[in-house]
């Protein structure tokens, strides 16, 4: 009986550690899903501040062309998408992005209201900042201006992704 009962919790604790990794990659599929018809062009390890926040600053060096989305989402590495043609950033920002989140299961935690939440540059359109959970896990998605390495007078935005917790 007791043979039986040990039998028994071996298979459930097996059974509990072959789901996770299959569970993790379909939570890190739904992170890459909110981006959607961006392609993703490189990911580093991301800087953050003394206080923990995320240095929105910092972008690693990347890819102008498509590369393969990596399996997994690791925490504190930047994951760098680019868009394939002209984008609104506002309406990313304070529609897009926040309905594709919550449609996919995550509950936002920081995100602009309004316009006036958002940082208009002279050039290249408004910056913002996201944050949002799975339940135990936290990401950031933001995006940063940037010039085109093929032409100086074209203004891009990389859009970055961070597994923050």
């Amino acid at each position: 009986m007791i043979n039986s009962i040990k039998t028994c919790l071996i298979y459930f604790v097996a059974g509990l550690s072959l789901s996770c990794p299959v569970h993790n990659r379909r939570a890190d599929n739904n992170v890459f899903g909110v981006l959607s018809g961006f392609m993703f062009v490189g990911s580093g390890q991301a800087k953050f501040n003394d206080d923990g926040s995320v240095d929105k600053t910092y972008l690693i060096s990347h890819s102008e062309t498509e590369q393969p989305k990596p399996q997994n989402i690791m925490q504190g590495i930047q994951y760098v998408f680019h868009h394939k043609g002209p984008i609104d950033d506002e309406s990313l920002a304070l529609r897009d992005f926040p309905n594709m989140i919550e449609s996919m299961g995550f509950k936002i935690l920081k995100a602009p209201k309004s316009a006036n939440e958002l940082l208009y540059l002279y050039l290249g359109g408004p910056l913002f900042y996201i944050e949002y959970s799975d339940g135990s896990r936290e990401y950031a998605l933001f995006n940063q201006f940037v010039t085109s390495s093929h032409s100086k007078d074209i203004a891009v935005h990389d859009y970055i992704l961070i597994r923050i917790r």
